[in-house]
């Protein structure tokens, strides 16, 4: 029997290269009469007949594209030559001819490289030989580009040395102990992912509409608040069902006991959750994984009306209804449901709360375990309170920036200087543990049901991001989150011994205190939280399979999956009148860009620099000529006729003069997908428009694009998008020019080819003119540009146009700048 090839190992299949499995002896082909080939173990050895040519060929042996690679092998021959070849296709002409000198009896050593040109091909292997020849360790292996040797060096994984004690006597055992997280927040929107995403935000923000996010500086998918840290999976919608099935396999195996969902009253009745469909649908997966959820009602910061107590006997009993369907998914203590609540800033006696939770229980017909953090000797004389949630370790250790006050909620202190010794935090950590300790204990000698004790532990803490004023921070903790986290968990089970330890968050991102997976610089293993809090429990944190590739941030497909999904960026242009072509500059830092296309051929654009306003395309409507004022609203109405396939994904170029420091702040309407979100109160459409650009002042006249945002017109109706401009910081400025393009522009006669480079991070294109005409016939039309990277991604479009100063310049020629991407 034919034994396989020895091969080398595989390269990294994440860049598509490697060792390519070479077909079997028997299928190999023999040249000249009598030509035989033997196997024995690695060794093929070729007895040549007799005839002109004498050897083995196989047709088809590889499959090539444009790339080099590498053939090597070892061989024995006695006397003569081996003629080796690879040839191209179906033997149309070779890519690599060798002579090999006999050996003389002894093993040597052949390699050899070559390039194929030409993309989707064959490619056949030929040994040719007079006399009899062994060869072995046959390999032929695709070699990375320059470009992806850099991807690769990117992607490689950071050795992780896991900080964690290698001993389980060095972590605090918790096998016994009840240990929950809280906060599942809900509230994320990001529309990157080709499913389960949700269009109506392009922010990272709640469901509600408010976000500090909106204005924060850096692109869509970095505007994360005071948490510089990144989900393991890019940013993701709150209802993506496979971001959430794979957060509970985490949950999981990271043998916590369950996590409360962070559920938000509806702030004007408050008799309904704002996300009771989303709470729903986590309960179903929770139920397929085997994993539970309780309740974490977030009434504390709701408004007055709220509060009513006839609200919070109808809000909890909706959401316990749940039960009925799912009672294996709820979170249970005491076979009991977990419903957690804040009461500092709530209204009622001790006797109103328990009114509340006896009458809940009634109205349900479930068992409830109350977990409540408030006023301690308050909440003490609740009879039917199950568990009391303090203290918490930000009461010691959180400091408010430039001051010396300290703590939050129930205990807050103040220091003798901004910074004091790291050891007055534990020490005030330790009281406050002891303090609390022992009220429970007296309250226990009094109560009929006795009350458990859950300590509130937070990981870390900042608020930077989302407050503006004064942010509160624990201190001693960004340096070493992990040694911080135990210092907290181990000091508590010295001083308390807890029943529970309710950790916060899992992903509370605005106050950094997530536990759920994440890049950081503060540990080089995303998984790191999670492992210690399995560590803790005894057990080893497995990583779950990652979800379908479509359900996750696309920014972050290079590192999970190894396909590029990050676009390229047009950085510059030079053209000269005299010539047809002009050359543009472009970078893509993963997959390389590929190609350049232009357009000359606009949707429709509107002239506003010229003696008279004229429209190509469109009908335009103005509010004036294009002169813009300091502080007034200039509108502007572009109207596309109807056709019959109606008009999808737009840019929209503005041309604008404005003085320097200057800005022009842009309000557009257009038709667009409206959808129904899933979390959206009462069921109401929502839009899904963003916030407009702000174009900034250079002096000089300057193209900005923008892209209209899921703008959509049905087939056979016209599409209208509303422009409304505003000027401050300058006395004068002037709309010149629009110009609409589609999403992805193509002009097959336009398509440019890359001038040599050392590699494919920066490239620059030589580019023909639509029709290879010369400038001077397009002058005063608006062209737009896009790169395109190996991988089909898409820059976004980059405009400019050429004036009749430009053609009369003598022969100079012109350089744009296409640095808006950056800039803004």
């Amino acid at each position: 029997m034919m034994k396989k090839i020895l091969l080398l190992a595989c390269l990294s299949t994440l860049l598509s290269a490697g060792t390519m499995d070479l077909p079997p002896a028997e299928s190999w082909k023999k040249l000249g009469d009598g030509t035989r080939l033997e196997t024995e173990g690695n060794i093929w050895r070729i007895q040549p007949g007799t005839g002109r040519e004498n050897g083995i060929w196989s047709s088809h042996a590889l499959t090539l594209s444009r790339a080099k690679y590498r053939v090597s092998f070892r061989y024995r021959l006695g006397g003569g030559v081996l003629h080796f070849i690879v040839k191209h296709g179906d033997n149309t002409y070779s890519l690599l001819e060798k002579r090999l000198p006999a050996t003389g009896g002894e093993w040597k050593e052949f390699q050899a490289e070559m390039t194929e040109d030409r993309p989707g091909t064959h490619g056949s292997l030929w040994f040719l030989c007079p006399r009899p020849v062994e060869v072995t360790e046959l390999n032929f292996e695709r070699i990375p580009s320059e470009a992806e040797a850099a991807l690769k060096r990117r992607l490689a994984p950071a050795p992780v040395e896991q900080r964690e004690p290698e001993t389980p006597e060095t972590v605090p055992d918790l096998r016994d102990t009840f240990l929950i997280a809280q906060e599942w927040h809900s509230w994320f929107y990001a529309d990157t992912t080709e499913k389960g995403g949700d269009a109506f935000f392009r922010v990272w923000g709640y469901q509600d509409g408010r976000s500090e996010y909106r204005n924060s500086s850096g692109p869509l998918w970095r505007r994360a608040g005071a948490d510089l840290t990144y989900p393991y999976l890019g940013f993701y919608s709150a209802g993506n069902t496979e971001v959430i099935r794979w957060q509970l396999r985490c949950m999981k195996n990271s043998r916590l006991d369950g996590v409360l969902m962070q559920l938000y009253p509806d702030p004007e009745s408050g008799r309904k959750f704002l996300n009771l469909e989303h709470f729903e649908n986590c309960l179903k997966l929770a139920r397929q994984e085997g994993f539970r959820l309780g309740i974490h009602d977030e009434i504390q910061f709701m408004p007055k009306s709220a509060k009513e107590i006839s609200a919070f006997i109808e809000r909890a009993s909706s959401v316990l209804a749940l039960a009925g369907k799912y009672p294996e998914a709820f979170l249970r203590r005491n076979e009991k449901i977990l419903y957690q609540y804040e009461a500092w800033n709530l209204p009622y006696s001790a006797a109103e709360h328990q009114q509340i939770m006896e009458a809940v229980e009634r109205k349900s017909g479930e068992k409830i375990y109350w977990m409540v953090s408030g006023p301690a000797e308050k909440m003490v004389q609740v009879e039917a309170l199950g568990c009391l949630k303090l203290p918490a370790n930000t009461w010691s250790h959180c400091r408010k920036e430039t001051t010396r006050a300290y703590g939050t909620g129930g205990d807050r202190w103040e220091a003798d200087s901004e910074l004091p010794d790291d050891t007055l935090y534990w020490d005030k950590w330790r009281e406050s543990l002891r303090k609390s300790k022992q009220l429970v204990a007296e309250a226990n000698r009094k109560r009929k049901n006795k009350l458990e004790q859950a300590v509130w532990i937070y990981p870390g803490f900042n608020n930077a991001g989302r407050w503006s004023k004064l942010p509160e921070v624990m201190p001693d903790r960004s340096f070493d989150r992990d040694a911080f986290f135990l210092k907290a968990i181990r000091i508590a089970q010295q001083e308390v011994a807890p029943a529970i330890v309710n950790l916060s968050s899992w992903n509370d991102r605005e106050e950094k205190t997530a536990l759920e997976p994440s890049w950081s610089n503060e540990n080089a293993d995303p998984f790191a939280s999670v492992r210690l809090l399995a560590k803790m429990k005894g057990a080893r944190f497995t990583e779950p399979p990652l979800p379908p590739k479509e359900y996750v941030d696309p920014w972050m497909w290079s590192i999970l999956y190894g396909i590029d999904r990050t676009p390229p960026r047009i950085t510059g242009l030079r053209l000269h009148i005299s010539e047809a072509n002009m050359a543009v500059d472009a970078v893509d830092d993963l997959s390389g860009v590929d190609r350049i296309e232009v357009s000359a051929a606009p949707t429709a654009y509107v002239k506003l620099d010229g003696e008279e306003a004229a429209a190509f395309g469109c009908t335009f409507g103005a509010g004036a000529d294009g002169t813009l004022k300091q502080d007034r609203f200039l509108p502007f109405t572009l109207t596309l006729p109807a056709r019959p396939e109606g008009y999808g994904p737009l840019f929209l170029g503005i041309k604008y003069r404005a003085p320097e420091g200057a800005k022009i702040t842009a309000v557009l309407r257009y038709p667009r997908n409206t959808e129904y979100g899933i979390f959206r109160s009462n069921g109401e459409k929502a839009s899904s428009i963003p916030a407009g650009p702000v174009l900034h002042g250079m002096g000089a006249s300057r193209w900005h694009a923008v892209k209209l945002h899921n703008f959509r017109s049905k087939p056979g109706s016209s599409g209208k998008i509303e422009i409304h401009l505003k000027l401050s910081g300058g006395a004068e400025a002037a709309l010149e020019q629009l110009a609409l393009y589609p999403e992805a522009i193509a002009n097959e006669t336009s398509r440019g080819f890359a001038l040599p480079a050392a590699g494919k991070e920066f490239r620059t294109f030589v580019v023909g003119f639509p029709d290879k005409l010369l400038p001077r016939n397009f002058t005063g039309i608006p062209f737009a540009l896009q790169a395109v990277d190996a991988e089909g991604n898409r820059s976004r479009l980059q405009f400019f146009d050429l004036t009749q100063e430009d053609m009369s310049s003598s022969l100079g020629g012109r350089s744009v700048e296409c640095d808006g991407y950056f800039w803004r």
